[in-house]
Protein backbone atom coordinates (compact mmCIF):
# COMPACT_ATOMS: atom_id res chain seq x y z
CA UNK A 1 0.00 0.00 0.00
CA UNK A 2 1.16 3.60 -0.89
CA UNK A 3 0.80 5.55 2.46
CA UNK A 4 -0.28 9.17 1.19
CA UNK A 5 -1.41 7.66 -1.78
CA UNK A 6 -0.47 9.09 -5.28
CA UNK A 7 -1.09 12.62 -4.20
CA UNK A 8 2.15 11.38 -1.44
CA UNK A 9 3.38 10.09 -5.19
CA UNK A 10 3.48 13.39 -6.84
CA UNK A 11 4.84 15.74 -3.93
CA UNK A 12 7.82 13.17 -3.71
CA UNK A 13 8.80 14.21 -7.46
CA UNK A 14 8.33 10.76 -8.90
CA UNK A 15 7.06 10.74 -12.56
CA UNK A 16 3.71 9.48 -13.92
CA UNK A 17 2.73 7.71 -17.10
CA UNK A 18 0.24 6.95 -19.39
CA UNK A 19 1.71 3.79 -21.05
CA UNK A 20 -0.10 0.92 -20.49
CA UNK A 21 2.61 -2.08 -20.25
CA UNK A 22 1.93 -5.20 -22.44
CA UNK A 23 0.63 -8.40 -21.64
CA UNK A 24 2.64 -11.01 -20.01
CA UNK A 25 2.29 -14.97 -19.49
CA UNK A 26 3.16 -14.94 -15.36
CA UNK A 27 2.95 -18.00 -13.06
CA UNK A 28 0.76 -17.98 -9.60
CA UNK A 29 1.65 -20.05 -6.76
CA UNK A 30 -1.07 -21.44 -4.20
CA UNK A 31 -2.39 -18.60 -1.94
CA UNK A 32 -3.14 -19.61 1.72
CA UNK A 33 -5.53 -17.25 3.11
CA UNK A 34 -5.76 -17.19 6.66
CA UNK A 35 -9.54 -16.54 8.09
CA UNK A 36 -9.68 -12.85 8.89
CA UNK A 37 -13.79 -12.42 8.50
CA UNK A 38 -15.44 -12.56 11.29
CA UNK A 39 -19.63 -12.63 11.78
CA UNK A 40 -22.38 -11.52 13.83
CA UNK A 41 -22.28 -14.79 15.93
CA UNK A 42 -18.53 -14.31 17.01
CA UNK A 43 -18.72 -10.35 17.67
CA UNK A 44 -21.69 -11.37 20.23
CA UNK A 45 -20.25 -14.52 21.58
CA UNK A 46 -16.80 -12.21 22.22
CA UNK A 47 -18.49 -9.55 23.96
CA UNK A 48 -16.48 -8.40 26.75
CA UNK A 49 -14.18 -11.23 26.47
CA UNK A 50 -10.70 -11.15 27.25
CA UNK A 51 -8.03 -10.67 24.42
CA UNK A 52 -10.51 -9.45 21.88
CA UNK A 53 -11.05 -5.92 21.70
CA UNK A 54 -14.32 -4.77 19.40
CA UNK A 55 -13.46 -1.24 17.80
CA UNK A 56 -15.76 1.04 16.15
CA UNK A 57 -14.23 2.64 12.79
CA UNK A 58 -17.54 4.87 12.22
CA UNK A 59 -16.93 9.02 13.06
CA UNK A 60 -17.92 9.51 16.63
CA UNK A 61 -20.98 10.77 15.89
CA UNK A 62 -22.56 7.44 14.69
CA UNK A 63 -21.16 5.96 17.71
CA UNK A 64 -22.20 8.14 20.31
CA UNK A 65 -25.42 7.71 18.76
CA UNK A 66 -25.91 11.82 17.79
CA UNK A 67 -26.11 10.26 13.90
CA UNK A 68 -27.51 7.11 12.44
CA UNK A 69 -26.87 5.40 9.37
CA UNK A 70 -28.55 2.87 7.04
CA UNK A 71 -31.39 3.81 4.73
CA UNK A 72 -35.08 4.69 4.89
CA UNK A 73 -36.19 1.37 4.16
CA UNK A 74 -34.02 -0.29 7.22
CA UNK A 75 -32.41 2.40 9.16
CA UNK A 76 -29.61 1.89 11.75
CA UNK A 77 -30.23 1.65 15.52
CA UNK A 78 -28.66 4.99 17.29
CA UNK A 79 -25.25 4.22 18.78
CA UNK A 80 -22.35 1.23 18.95
CA UNK A 81 -22.06 -2.55 19.57
CA UNK A 82 -22.33 -3.13 23.84
CA UNK A 83 -18.92 -2.76 24.51
CA UNK A 84 -17.19 -1.67 21.91
CA UNK A 85 -14.29 1.31 21.61
CA UNK A 86 -14.50 4.43 19.07
CA UNK A 87 -10.95 4.64 16.71
CA UNK A 88 -12.83 7.08 13.69
CA UNK A 89 -11.38 5.90 10.46
CA UNK A 90 -10.42 8.98 9.89
CA UNK A 91 -7.78 9.63 12.81
CA UNK A 92 -5.62 7.14 12.20
CA UNK A 93 -4.62 9.43 9.06
CA UNK A 94 -2.99 12.70 9.16
CA UNK A 95 -3.76 16.23 6.86
CA UNK A 96 -1.62 14.58 4.23
CA UNK A 97 -3.77 11.28 4.26
CA UNK A 98 -0.69 9.36 5.58
CA UNK A 99 -0.53 7.02 8.26
CA UNK A 100 -0.03 8.77 11.58
CA UNK A 101 2.51 7.57 13.81
CA UNK A 102 2.98 4.42 15.49
CA UNK A 103 2.98 6.34 19.17
CA UNK A 104 -0.13 8.06 17.91
CA UNK A 105 -1.92 4.95 16.29
CA UNK A 106 -1.03 3.56 20.06
CA UNK A 107 -2.99 6.38 21.98
CA UNK A 108 -5.61 5.57 19.57
CA UNK A 109 -6.18 2.46 20.39
CA UNK A 110 -5.36 2.50 24.21
CA UNK A 111 -8.08 4.85 24.12
CA UNK A 112 -10.57 2.40 22.48
CA UNK A 113 -9.51 -0.04 25.32
CA UNK A 114 -6.84 -2.27 23.21
CA UNK A 115 -4.58 -3.41 25.18
CA UNK A 116 -1.17 -5.27 24.22
CA UNK A 117 -1.89 -8.54 22.82
CA UNK A 118 -5.57 -7.74 21.97
CA UNK A 119 -6.65 -9.33 18.82
CA UNK A 120 -8.67 -6.08 16.86
CA UNK A 121 -12.05 -6.75 15.66
CA UNK A 122 -12.80 -3.72 13.84
CA UNK A 123 -16.44 -2.86 11.95
CA UNK A 124 -18.34 0.14 10.93
CA UNK A 125 -21.16 0.58 8.59
CA UNK A 126 -21.13 -1.91 6.01
CA UNK A 127 -17.17 -3.34 6.68
CA UNK A 128 -15.24 -0.51 4.39
CA UNK A 129 -14.12 1.86 6.59
CA UNK A 130 -12.93 -0.30 9.49
CA UNK A 131 -10.12 -1.47 6.46
CA UNK A 132 -8.57 0.86 7.52
CA UNK A 133 -8.65 0.66 11.22
CA UNK A 134 -7.15 -2.85 11.00
CA UNK A 135 -4.58 -1.17 8.57
CA UNK A 136 -3.43 0.63 11.38
CA UNK A 137 -4.01 -1.76 13.91
CA UNK A 138 -1.88 -4.44 11.86
CA UNK A 139 1.42 -1.63 11.46
CA UNK A 140 1.10 -1.72 15.54
CA UNK A 141 2.04 -5.82 14.94
CA UNK A 142 -1.76 -6.68 16.32
CA UNK A 143 -3.91 -9.27 15.32
CA UNK A 144 -6.63 -8.38 13.44
CA UNK A 145 -9.91 -9.56 12.46
CA UNK A 146 -13.02 -7.69 10.10
CA UNK A 147 -16.57 -7.77 11.35
CA UNK A 148 -17.84 -8.05 7.57
CA UNK A 149 -21.74 -7.28 8.07
CA UNK A 150 -20.71 -4.51 10.67
CA UNK A 151 -23.39 -2.22 11.85
CA UNK A 152 -25.54 -2.81 9.29
CA UNK A 153 -25.85 -6.54 10.23
CA UNK A 154 -25.90 -5.89 14.27
CA UNK A 155 -28.96 -3.62 13.80
CA UNK A 156 -31.34 -5.77 11.51
CA UNK A 157 -30.03 -8.91 14.36
CA UNK A 158 -31.25 -6.51 17.11
CA UNK A 159 -27.88 -7.73 18.46
CA UNK A 160 -27.17 -5.53 21.97
CA UNK A 161 -26.21 -1.48 21.20
CA UNK A 162 -25.45 1.36 23.74
CA UNK A 163 -26.61 4.38 22.76
CA UNK A 164 -24.18 7.20 25.07
CA UNK A 165 -26.38 10.06 23.74
CA UNK A 166 -29.42 8.76 25.86
CA UNK A 167 -31.59 10.17 22.21
CA UNK A 168 -33.73 8.70 19.72
CA UNK A 169 -33.19 9.90 15.91
CA UNK A 170 -35.97 9.98 14.67
CA UNK A 171 -36.89 9.56 10.59
CA UNK A 172 -39.81 11.80 9.89
CA UNK A 173 -42.04 12.17 6.40
CA UNK A 174 -43.90 14.55 5.36
CA UNK A 175 -41.78 17.47 6.80
CA UNK A 176 -42.71 19.59 9.89
CA UNK A 177 -45.06 16.57 11.14
CA UNK A 178 -46.02 15.83 14.53
CA UNK A 179 -44.78 12.89 16.06
CA UNK A 180 -46.73 11.94 18.95
CA UNK A 181 -47.38 9.32 20.86
CA UNK A 182 -43.64 7.93 21.16
CA UNK A 183 -44.21 7.43 24.96
CA UNK A 184 -41.05 9.28 25.99
CA UNK A 185 -42.47 12.46 27.16
CA UNK A 186 -44.10 15.58 25.12
CA UNK A 187 -44.14 15.15 21.59
CA UNK A 188 -41.66 16.59 19.02
CA UNK A 189 -41.68 18.95 16.22
CA UNK A 190 -39.33 17.12 13.36
CA UNK A 191 -37.15 19.34 10.72
CA UNK A 192 -38.25 16.70 8.04
CA UNK A 193 -35.14 14.98 8.36
CA UNK A 194 -34.27 14.00 12.02
CA UNK A 195 -35.59 15.17 15.37
CA UNK A 196 -33.95 14.10 18.80
CA UNK A 197 -36.22 12.55 21.71
CA UNK A 198 -34.34 12.39 25.22
CA UNK A 199 -34.79 8.98 26.56
CA UNK A 200 -35.46 8.10 30.14
CA UNK A 201 -32.18 6.32 32.06
CA UNK A 202 -33.48 2.74 32.42
CA UNK A 203 -33.87 3.28 28.25
CA UNK A 204 -30.70 5.08 27.21
CA UNK A 205 -28.23 2.50 26.78
CA UNK A 206 -30.40 0.13 24.31
CA UNK A 207 -32.24 2.69 22.18
CA UNK A 208 -34.14 1.52 19.64
CA UNK A 209 -34.85 3.72 16.56
CA UNK A 210 -38.00 4.68 16.00
CA UNK A 211 -39.08 5.31 12.49
CA UNK A 212 -42.11 8.44 11.84
CA UNK A 213 -44.28 8.21 8.62
CA UNK A 214 -47.33 10.02 8.73
CA UNK A 215 -47.98 10.03 12.28
CA UNK A 216 -47.55 6.61 13.07
CA UNK A 217 -44.48 5.27 14.53
CA UNK A 218 -42.85 1.38 14.53
CA UNK A 219 -39.63 0.27 16.09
Amino acid sequence: MLDGGLDAWVKAGHPLSTEVPPDRAGTLAPLTVRPLVVDAEFVKTNLGARGIAIVDGRNSGFYNGTQTGGGPTWPHKAGHIRGAGSVPFGDTVDPANRLKSAAELQKLLANAGVRPGDTVVAYCHIGQQATQVILAARTLGLEVLLYDGSFEEWSRKGYPVENPGGKLAIRTRPLGKMVAGLGLGEPVTCDGLKAEVPLPPALSRQAPLIVATLGSTST
